[in-house]
């Protein structure tokens, strides 16, 4: 009887000696290289593909380094290549269905899907990725990721016609993400979509997020605050080139700064601080400051005071806008007080380009005067700029009735220059009807600049 308990406790004790067995083979280099050797041949007869690792390190306890990965599709399109990758992960949390990640450090990867995923293509290059995670419940779908450091990376998305339909089936995702601290330092993103001309492209120089929380069972996403620093942005909406001033089929942003505290959106449930804002666009538009609040709950949206500043215009604005006036059949009344000091120069820009008809009465106007005239009044004019320095100049001249000034101002010792203005001034007096109506048109030209053809 008991020699044939030694025997079933024998055969119990085989298949624990052959896993723990199995568990110190994968520690030992020779064994490693040979599984990742038998692996990778497998792989690459069941996928088609070129599977190439140049080295695996598995250390006590679940320290994991791989080194030199090459995937290619042949004949020769390389889909991905990866210099190192190192995962550090503690033992024990695994048995409580945590995750706990010491580091995950990704260096040198670069990627191109080609046409494997249907109606997508994902190509570009990862310089450094590093990730760590205090806390990863996969039971509870919670997730503290404590750093993420993304930096020389640059991925370019690429959308086409697809004809897939939508996976109605997948399973809703709760996971709730808190992100200590986010940093991106040199990244750059391009989206493009042949189908319909569109590309959008950014380069982030610095962006940091701190305090993030991302809950998607609840959509709820908050940060405590938000930075960037020298960064681009462009909107390109057609392949044509882009017109004169400001055009919204080609949006430019360079030297992107931004910086925005408590930062909360949740359906309608939206909260910001905004503190800082500075971007130039390609048109010569500037915005040097804009900072203010922008809060909502489910009743209405609430301005308290938001401040638009460029180096030549400042625009202030409070206003209270009910939810419900946004509808499709609108309720409610919107409260706004709207002070705006707009400068020509940034009116040039918006205006594009001069109308014929404000030229023709600028044209027709400075007809009366001579180039050395009393009232210097620039004759000569080139570009689109000294028109409209022309009818600033004329508009400021009638407001402050500049020609009683020199009526006033002018003694009896200046005879000579008394004639002048004589003569100039009854040669206006003449044409007094015809030039009332032309200086009217070129000052409701001039305050009410026409828009940009579409």
């Amino acid at each position: 009887m008991r020699v044939w308990i030694k025997r079933i406790g024998v055969i119990c004790l085989i298949p624990i000696a052959l896993v723990l067995l199995l568990s110190i083979l994968l520690y030992i280099p020779p064994f490693q290289n040979f599984a990742v050797r038998k692996a990778t041949e497998y792989a690459g007869k069941a996928t088609g593909m070129q599977i190439g690792i140049e080295q695996i390190r598995l250390s006590f306890p679940l320290d994991l380094t791989v080194k030199g990965v090459e995937v290619v599709n042949p004949p020769a399109d390389t889909l991905l290549s990866l210099q190192s990758l190192t995962v550090r992960v503690r033992a024990l949390p695994l048995l409580r269905k945590q995750v706990l990640v010491e580091a995950i450090d990704l260096r040198n990867v670069k990627v191109n899907t080609g046409t494997m995923i249907e109606g997508m293509e994902i190509k570009g290059f990862l310089g450094k990725l590093y990730l760590h995670a205090d806390r990863i419940d996969l039971s509870e779908e919670k997730a503290t990721f404590n750093t993420v450091d993304l930096s020389d990376t640059a991925i370019t998305l690429l959308l086409n016609d697809s004809t897939s339909k939508e996976d109605t089936t997948s399973t809703p995702l709760n996971w709730v993400l808190k992100l200590d601290k986010i940093s991106l330092d040199r990244v750059a993103f391009a989206l493009q979509m042949p189908s319909d001309s569109l590309r959008l492209t950014a380069f982030v120089n610095k962006a940091g997020l701190n305090n993030g929380l991302v809950d998607l069972g609840a959509e709820q996403y908050k940060a405590r605050n938000f930075d960037i620093t020298n960064s681009t942005f462009a909107y390109d909406g057609n392949y044509a080139a882009p017109e004169q001033g400001l055009d919204f089929s080609h949006i430019s942003l360079t030297n992107l700064n931004t910086s925005i505290d408590s930062i909360l959106y949740q359906g309608k449930e939206i909260n910001a601080h905004i503190k800082e804002f500075f971007v130039e666009e390609r048109s010569g538009l500037k915005v040097s400051a804009l900072a203010g609040n922008v809060r909502s709950d489910h009743e209405q949206i609430d301005v308290p005071d938001l401040l638009l500043q460029t180096p030549n215009s400042e625009v202030r604005l409070t206003a209270t806008i009910p939810w419900s006036s946004l509808e499709d059949h609108p309720q409610g009344s919107m409260k706004a007080l709207l002070n705006a000091s707009l400068g020509k120069e940034d009116l040039l820009i918006a205006a594009d380009f001069l109308t014929e008809d404000f030229k023709k009465a600028v044209m027709q106007f400075k007809g009366y005067f001579s180039a050395k005239n009393t009232f210097h009044f620039r004759t000569e004019l080139i570009g689109e700029q000294d028109y409209y320095d022309f009818a600033s100049n004329l508009c400021e001249f009638v407001d402050n009735d500049k020609i009683s000034d020199y009526q006033k101002h002018i003694s009896g010792r200046y005879t000579d220059i008394i004639r002048r203005i004589s003569k100039e001034v009854g040669d206006l007096t003449r044409n007094e009807s015809e030039i009332r109506k032309t200086i009217g048109d070129i000052c409701l030209l001039y305050t009410s600049p026409s828009p940009r053809d579409s």
